[in-house]
């Protein structure tokens, strides 16, 4: 990996936000169980007891839930203006998420009302989606499993449409109206590549004396109410297999 591909990629990241339609609204059925702590990071696993407010998926910092139901093939996430319904795929990786628009104080029914009404619905076998949770008038839809190949989104509920996506390396915090993320890694197969680059990289010849490669992962933050995405100019490093 050459040195000058990380520097063009630091100064031209494909950071244009991606409109697109809005998304058809879900087929009623399916939703992923995974609940997850928000002091915790974004693991696939179950809580005990079920759904409960603080436990619900999410990046740290997103919106947390106002009050939350376990049901029986998923939950229900009722938060200021919007209810979100997560139900598992039970023949794919992902889950099915349905956002409504909150009417009124009986929040738990708008999970069992028809998807119709569904400002925003993700139920495409073929994209393994998961709730990564709400801010403000967006919510962060996850796809992909496993470590590479994520994707993240935002989706404007207003408009009911993406209005940005791009690969993305963990962790994702949001931190005063913006996200945080490192994009998809480039791989540096020696110490000299590093060094090369100039990045502060302390793990790094532990990491290449275990066999293992550096990741380097140009940080971008995006903030919400501009709808803008930039370098901040630091590079994350992480292991790579």
């Amino acid at each position: 990996m050459p040195a000058r591909r990380l520097l063009v990629l630091l100064l031209s990241v494909g950071l244009a936000a991606c409109a697109a339609e809005p998304d058809a609204p879900s087929p009623a059925g399916t939703e992923n169980p995974a609940e997850v702590p928000v002091e915790m990071p974004p693991e696939r696993r179950t809580v005990p007891g079920g759904a409960e407010p603080g436990r619900e998926p999410g990046v740290p910092g997103s919106d947390r839930a106002e009050d939350a139901w376990a049901l029986d093939d998923g939950a229900c996430y009722a938060y200021p203006g919007y209810v979100v319904r997560v139900r598992p795929r039970p023949s794919a990786p992902g889950e099915d998420v349905t956002v409504f628009q909150r009417h009124g104080e009986d929040a738990r029914a708008q999970c069992d009302t028809a998807p119709g009404d569904a400002l925003f619905a993700a139920a495409d076998a073929d994209r393994p989606t998961f709730f990564f949770g709400p801010v403000g008038d967006h919510v962060l839809p996850d796809e992909g499993t496993g470590p590479g190949g994520r994707a993240l989104r935002i989706v404007d509920l207003k408009i009911g449409a993406t209005v940005y996506e791009a690969d993305y390396e963990e962790p994702a915090e949001v931190r005063d109206g913006t996200l945080l993320y490192g994009m998809a890694p480039e791989v540096a197969e020696s110490m000299a590549e590093v060094t090369a680059l100039g990045v502060d990289c302390e793990e790094a010849g532990a990491w290449f004396d275990e066999g293992l490669r550096v990741g380097l992962s140009p940080e971008v933050r995006y903030d919400f109410d501009a709808g803008i995405a930039a370098p901040t100019g630091a590079v994350r490093c992480v292991p790579i297999q």
